[in-house]
C-alpha cells in the first residue's frame, strides 16, 4: 500500500492503522516522490491526501492514471478540509474509487484497505495461471474422466451382477435333483414337450455285450 501524505504524523497515524494487515506500506511525503516509487513497483492501493503543497492530491492521481503501468492502481483520497460535490466529483473523475474524510474511521479504511488488498492477490493469481497450465505440456483444465467413470459403473453392474449369479447357483444346488421320466402335467395330458419314459421296459442291450455273450457260448459250447 502507498501512503501519500506531507505530514508525518499523518503517516505515522496510518501505519498504526494499517499495520495489522498483511502488506507492505510504502510512504510518500509527495506527489513526485509517489511517482517515483510508482516507476519501480506495483501496488494493491494507493492512500492519497488532497492537500499538498506542490503536486496536489488531483493532480498527482492524473498523473497515475496517464501512466499504463500504474493506470489501475485503485486510489482512496483522504482530505482534512471540507470537501463539496464538486471536489468529489473531481475526485472520482479522476478515477478515485472512495474520498473518506479527516478524522478518519480506522475501521472503515482498514476494511476498505483489506479489501483492494485481497482484490490485488486474487488478480496476481488469476494472471499466474496461464504460467502455470503452461509448465505441463499436455494438459490443460482437468476435464471429467468421463470414461473412468463409466468404467466405475459398468464394474459395479458387474458386481451387482456377479452377486445374482451366486445367488441363482445356490438356489440350483439345494433344490432336489429330477427323477428319471418326470415330466409336468397339464389338465388334459403331457404339457408339450415332455417325453413320456416307460419304466417297465428295458433299454436295448449294447451290440457289444451281445457279441461278446455269443462268443463265449460258442467258446463253451
Amino acid at each position: 500500500v502507498l501512503i501519500v501524505d506531507d505530514v508525518d504524523a499523518n503517516l505515522i497515524a496510518l501505519e498504526a492503522v494499517l499495520s495489522s494487515l498483511r502488506c507492505r506500506l510504502v510512504y510518500a511525503r509527495s506527489g513526485s516522490e509517489a511517482l517515483a516509487h510508482l516507476l519501480r513497483e506495483d501496488f494493491a492501493l494507493i492512500l492519497m491526501d488532497v492537500q499538498m503543497p506542490d503536486m496536489d492530491g488531483y493532480e498527482t492521481a492524473r498523473l497515475v492514471r496517464a501512466r499504463r503501468k500504474s493506470e489501475h492502481i485503485p486510489i482512496i483520497f483522504l482530505t482534512a478540509h471540507d470537501y463539496d460535490s464538486v471536489g468529489i466529483k473531481r475526485a472520482y473523475d479522476l478515477g478515485a474509487v472512495d474520498f473518506l474524510p479527516k478524522p478518519l474511521d480506522v475501521d472503515v479504511l482498514r476494511a476498505k484497505a483489506q479489501a483492494f488488498i485481497a482484490l490485488h492477490e486474487r488478480t496476481l493469481e488469476v494472471a499466474e495461471l496461464p504460467g502455470r497450465i503452461d509448465a505441463f505440456p499436455g494438459r490443460g483444465i482437468e476435464q471429467p474422466d468421463l470414461a473412468g467413470q463409466d468404467r466405475e459403473r459398468i464394474g459395479q453392474q458387474r458386481g451387482h451382477g456377479g452377486q445374482s449369479v451366486q445367488v441363482a447357483r445356490a438356489a440350483v444346488d439345494r433344490a432336489p435333483a429330477p427323477h428319471l421320466g418326470q415330466h409336468r402335467r397339464r389338465p388334459g395330458g403331457i404339457e408339450r414337450g415332455a417325453v413320456p419314459v416307460d419304466h417297465n421296459s428295458r433299454p436295448p442291450s449294447s451290440p457289444v455285450r451281445s457279441a461278446s455273450a455269443s462268443a463265449s457260448k460258442l467258446a463253451t459250447g
